[in-house]
């Protein structure tokens, strides 16, 4: 199910930005994190890419695949993975109008590591 994403980042207005997936004409909204000079793509896209479950209550994100739960909050820069400890992310989540905005290079390593379960 995975694919290639490509995104080059030279001089881009990352506001008028949007990633497209495969030739689907879905369309996301991306940030980009200068300070940790991530990609972040927001949950509709993670829901639909990665076929997974996204919830968000305040300022914490929950995603849920197989079986498996991933936590994060806007401002802890460790996650939770089956609420039994996770590792340091390099890039804190954002939440905007009931939406999260997830490093896409973490949701990348951590889902590949839920399917290999």
């Amino acid at each position: 199910m995975f694919g290639v994403i490509s995104v080059s980042a030279f001089n881009v207005d990352f506001q008028s930005v949007k990633l497209k997936t495969d030739g689907i004409d879905s369309e996301y909204d991306i940030r980009w994190n200068e300070k940790q000079n991530r990609l972040l793509v927001d949950s509709d896209f993670v829901v639909k890419y990665f076929d997974a479950e996204v919830e968000i209550d305040g300022n914490v994100a929950e995603i849920r695949k197989n079986n498996h739960k991933l936590c994060f909050e806007t401002d802890n820069e460790f996650h939770l993975m089956d609420d039994l400890g996770g590792r340091k992310i390099d890039c804190f989540i954002e939440i905007e109008d009931e939406k999260a905005y997830l490093p896409l290079r973490y949701m990348c390593e951590a889902f590949w590591s839920v399917n290999s379960i």
